[in-house]
């Protein structure tokens, strides 16, 4: 049995490291900014992955999270560097959730 724990808590320290890096940083800036750009990359990895390993019950207890979004966030890294790619929804969806877990 896949223990959701160790993987929500994968996803949310990523989470939690993409806002505090990003916080009041210009796109423009972290366009510029490489090892950034990497490191969120990876980050949006991560969190595909981990989001990928959680059990069907898991999710279906939690249907407001947008998933099949948040799994897909390996392929939105691979367009990192193009911003009108970008959605947010799925990160504030996320840590906006009235479910605790």
């Amino acid at each position: 049995m896949k223990d959701n724990k160790v993987f929500i808590q994968h996803i949310l320290d990523e989470i939690n490291f993409i806002s505090k890096e990003c916080k009041d940083l210009k796109l423009a800036n972290l366009i510029k900014n490489e090892v950034l750009t990497r490191a969120i990359t990876r980050s949006l990895e991560i969190i595909s992955e981990a989001t990928k390993n959680l059990s069907d019950d898991f999710r279906k207890r939690y249907s407001e999270i947008d998933w099949k979004a948040l799994s897909g966030l390996s392929s939105l890294s691979n367009s990192f560097n193009r911003p009108e790619g970008w959605s947010y929804r799925s990160f504030s969806g996320f840590k906006k959730s009235k479910n605790r877990f």
